[in-house]
């Protein structure tokens, strides 16, 4: 099922598939990840991208761990 997931007046509807990608990579790259490539992976510009992120955080699926983001025990489990 599709989730909706809303910053300021925007929403944007993001499927499982693509937070599970994002997980996927973030599992993946550890702290070698580039937000550009993640993007340019999934098709979305810098504000698709910048939602998707803030969703992932306020899932706590990732979180900031010494300045980098990194997926959490939560996250591993999807």
């Amino acid at each position: 099922m599709p989730q909706t997931i809303a910053i300021g007046l925007k929403a944007q509807k993001m499927n499982d598939y693509s937070i599970s990608l994002a997980l996927a990579y973030f599992k993946e790259k550890r702290e070698h990840y580039i937000i550009g490539e993640l993007a340019e992976i999934l098709g979305y510009n810098g504000e698709q991208i910048a939602e998707l992120i803030q969703y992932l955080l306020s899932k706590q699926y990732i979180a900031y761990m010494d300045d980098l983001l990194a997926i959490t025990p939560k996250g591993m489990t999807l």
